[in-house]
């Protein structure tokens, strides 16, 4: 792991290049029929990767998390279903048929702010459709300078002479003035505090609608987001199933009418199907759930 990463320079190269590695190297093969054991206390990742170098999913999503802890990089092996086929259309969406042969794992990298992404390590397997490059892509902001040039400094006397319109003010027209600018300056600073206190708590909200305008808007790291929401609300265990707790969240608020359920669900079919659905009418639907999570 340290020799296939020791020129990467960011946790998404080191991860991918251990992808690549696992999936793309003619050292392994991906077989379920010709699949060697490891014997009595032989470690099950390092039988796969310097002996039989033959296996499927199992042992290539194995090893790529084993590969990536020993760098100290967090990651985590899953297990679900792929795709499967497409028996019947409706519309813009697909009904797929998923069977016990649709069996598969995968591995999930943890990356800060983003959340857990998925790889695929196990050849001819698709990568899943997460576009990590842009979600992780630090954006660079250059600060510019809009400030007119301070005015050069004359000699001439009228700056110092009182203009035949103008009138010397008094101290107390003085400190008057020095109060109200004071005043008004308060009044400013609490307005703007109070326009970034209003933006804070419909953050999640204005985020929402900001991203979904986006033609790459990725609502598998955008799901978690509403379930800390959540979350701070009515507690959840990590054992618990994501469409359970969604329940058990719409029987304590009503007024969702599904909505969260039908999302969380959409969220489980794009991550463990490898897909990337979502449509106008669930854009819609996200919408209306973040503005009725703000009132709850």
């Amino acid at each position: 792991a340290v020799t296939l990463t020791k020129d990467k320079k960011t946790t998404l190269d080191k991860v991918r290049g251990i992808e690549s590695y696992l999936k793309n190297s003619s050292d392994f093969k991906y077989t379920k029929k010709e699949v060697d054991y490891p014997k009595d206390n032989e470690d099950y990742v390092a039988h796969f990767l310097f002996e039989s170098k033959k296996g499927y999913c199992d042992n290539f999503s194995t090893s790529m998390v084993v590969m990536l802890r020993s760098l100290g990089i967090p990651s985590r092996w899953v297990k679900g279903f792929n795709t499967g086929e497409v028996v019947e259309k409706d519309g813009d969406k697909d009904a797929y048929l998923i069977r016990n042969r649709n069996a598969h794992s995968w591995v999930e990298v943890y990356f800060d702010q983003y959340g857990w992404l998925p790889f695929e390590p196990t050849p001819t397997f698709a990568t899943p459709s997460v576009n990590e490059k842009k979600v992780l892509k630090k954006k660079e902001t250059k600060s510019s300078s809009n400030e007119d040039p301070p005015q050069k400094k004359t000699n001439n006397s009228t700056d110092k002479e009182i203009q035949p319109n103008q009138t010397k003010k008094t101290p107390k027209e003085s400190k008057d003035n020095i109060k109200w600018q004071t005043v008004l300056k308060w009044v400013l600073w609490l307005f703007l505090i109070g326009i970034l206190l209003i933006i804070f708590y419909f953050r999640l909200l204005v985020i929402g609608w900001l991203l979904i305008k986006r033609k790459n808007f990725s609502f598998i790291t955008f799901y978690p987001l509403i379930l800390r929401k959540f979350e701070r609300k009515v507690s959840r265990k990590k054992e618990v199933p994501l469409l359970d707790y969604a329940t058990k969240i719409e029987k304590r608020y009503p007024t969702l009418k599904g909505d969260f359920y039908h999302l969380t669900a959409v969220f489980e079919e794009n991550l463990y199907g490898n897909t990337v659905i979502f449509s106008e009418s669930d854009k819609d639907m996200l919408l209306r759930l973040l503005k009725k999570l703000h009132k709850k």
